[in-house]
């Protein structure tokens, strides 16, 4: 259980670092980040399981800033405190790409990667693929990459699903190691015009015990604008 928790956590990290028709949402899939990006002066506010919180504002048209923290439940949770931003640098018809980084000072963990958004968000691809890097107490090194699908099959509904890998090396420059593995996921998301839902489900590609299916995730987004 303790190593689903990670990777839940991790992957939450990878996704909330953070103009088109921009809808509720469009910025990210259930975990990884999207290329797309909100007008100027627009902002959300994202809950996961009412326990991870994250806040972005859009400085341009094509830069998010943000923090990210979990609950405040206890004083030590306040440490990890991040702080994110996304840059879009390319925009066409069909394809986008961002840059995106975060940092949490507590464990002093820097995250740099990217995304490619390919087709519309209402019905496109996204590969996403980052390093972390750990500066205190520390020398590990990873690597993350994800592909992920999105179909509206109407203006007010999404079906998402996403395949994730982190590579992990942490035994010297020799040796590289699978932790804590892969992760699939799915998800359902309902829109209106400032809410997404995302109702959704993820399990570990390497999951042992064959009695559990999946862990639910719900993730709820207010847009302001």
């Amino acid at each position: 259980m303790k190593k689903i928790i990670l990777i839940f956590l991790l992957f939450t990290a990878f996704a909330n670092i953070f103009a088109q028709d921009y809808a509720p949402g469009d910025n990210e899939y259930l975990f990884t980040p999207t290329a797309y990006t909100m007008p100027k002066g627009n902002s959300y506010f994202t809950d996961y399981e009412l326990f991870l919180l994250n806040y972005t504002y859009a400085v341009t048209d094509r830069t998010h800033l943000g923090v990210f923290i979990p609950f405040p439940i206890t004083t030590d949770l306040l440490k990890l405190l991040s702080f994110g931003v996304k840059q879009n640098y390319l925009k066409t018809d069909w394809i986008q790409s961002a840059v995106y980084a975060s940092y949490t000072f507590d464990t002093a963990q820097l995250i740099f990667g990217n995304s490619l958004s390919i087709g519309k968000p209402s019905n496109g691809a996204n590969l996403s693929a980052g390093i972390t890097k750990f500066f205190k107490d520390s020398n590990a090194f990873g690597f993350l990459v994800s592909f992920g699908y999105r179909f509206d099959p109407s203006k007010n509904t999404s079906l998402i699903t996403e395949i994730s890998q982190i590579f992990v090396e942490d035994n010297g420059p020799d040796v590289i190691t699978t932790f804590p593995g892969g992760l699939i996921s799915v998800a359902f998301r309902i829109r209106s015009t400032h809410l997404s839902w995302d109702l959704g489900a993820f399990r570990s590609l390497d999951m042992q015990d064959a009695g559990i299916i999946a862990f639910p995730v719900l993730k709820v987004s207010y847009y302001f604008f």
